[in-house]
């Protein structure tokens, strides 16, 4: 039986957690149509989170520790790099999914070492490996020794949102440009609120705030500029209420510096807004030619030119539908089906 890791379900407002959510729903889904076992390791009140018919193994705190699986089980696939629930023994294959290395991008050089020596040390312990994106790939095959094992790309889904949008506590009073994150230092987002001069857009920054300093460093930044007014942070925020921000905002801008896959990214183009961008680590490979790149230092200036001209090209010199059919050219589903045919190959090896 394949297990899959989804132990982050108990962390909602993180990026590991939509890989774990909706790969794991998309997973299920394809077991069923090759008829094949699947298990799931997660929290104990997910158990039945996707289907009856699925089995389910519930985290212990003494997994962290030792952790060991049931005798039927011959392969585990962990979902994220420094996965502290490894198989103890060495007859169950371990896949590992690698997000990124983005300590080489947003840490010091001195912290950067003792996150290198951690997911060293993590993927020794597995078979094989999967990057979300040939970005992470290359970062991997450069700055790891993965001993000839093989590396593969898996591109993430685009979850399709069918529920219906809340209008949210913060709402803005008219046009606006909307961004979402972690708000944390690699999110960039400091360099937004320039953006704002010589024109009436509001700015949304929707996540959970981590570092307050770094949430006072945005503020401060709208105030150099004179557009603190229209600046609001507005924290974490549910599915419903991020997505009615995507439906009705002008704009959306990700100026992300570390980024293993972006999907944010894809959740604006699946909407068609004019979506401005960096151009740092992974986030050229999955927006492409459908995105407006803010310059690469961030000179706030130009910024303000970029973003001008951007609003200005969107729906003349950028087709909307083709932003769209971007988006939508990522699903689960095939993610999925990748991810059932490396699981095949290496119980066959």
């Amino acid at each position: 039986m394949i297990v899959f890791d989804c132990e982050r379900l108990k962390w909602p407002n993180f990026g590991f957690y939509t890989f774990a959510e909706h790969l794991g729903r998309a997973l299920s889904v394809e077991a069923r149509c090759r008829n094949e076992k699947m298990g799931f390791f997660l929290p104990r009140e997910f158990k039945g989170r996707y289907g009856d018919d699925m089995d389910y193994i519930p985290v212990k705190k003494i997994d962290r520790y030792f952790f060991s699986l049931p005798q039927k089980v011959n392969l585990f696939h962990a979902s994220r790099q420094r996965c502290p629930f490894i198989p103890f023994s060495k007859q169950v294959k371990v896949l590992m999914t690698v997000h990124d290395l983005n300590y080489l991008y947003s840490k010091a050089p001195y912290k950067a070492v003792k996150y290198h020596s951690f997911y060293q040390r993590s993927i020794n312990k597995a078979d094989r490996i999967v990057a979300i994106s040939k970005f992470a790939q290359r970062d991997i095959l450069e700055h790891l020794d993965v001993k000839g094992k093989k590396v593969d790309v898996i591109y993430n889904g685009l979850y399709e949102f069918k529920g219906t949008p809340v209008p949210p506590e913060v709402k803005p009073s008219g046009k606006f440009v909307f961004t979402v994150g972690t708000v944390i230092d690699k999110k960039n987002f400091h360099v937004l609120p320039p953006i704002l001069q010589g024109n009436d857009f509001e700015l949304i920054i929707a996540g959970l705030i981590c570092k307050q300093e770094y949430a006072d460093q945005i503020m401060e930044e709208a105030r150099k500029w004179g557009v603190a007014d229209r600046v609001h942070i507005v924290g974490p925020v549910s599915e419903e209420v991020k997505y009615w921000y995507l439906q009705n905002c002008s704009a959306f801008c990700f100026p992300s510096i570390a980024e293993g896959f972006a999907m944010p990214i894809l959740e604006a183009m699946y909407y068609g807004k004019p979506v401005f961008v960096s151009n740092h680590t992974c986030i050229p490979e999955i927006a492409g030619d459908c995105a407006f790149y803010f310059n690469h230092e961030f000179d706030r200036r130009e910024m303000q030119d970029e973003f001008a001209r951007g609003m200005d090209a969107f729906g003349k010199e950028m087709d909307p539908a083709k932003v769209i059919a971007r988006a939508k050219s990522f699903t689960w589903a095939r993610t999925a089906r990748q991810y059932f045919d490396v699981y095949k190959d290496m119980l066959q090896e």
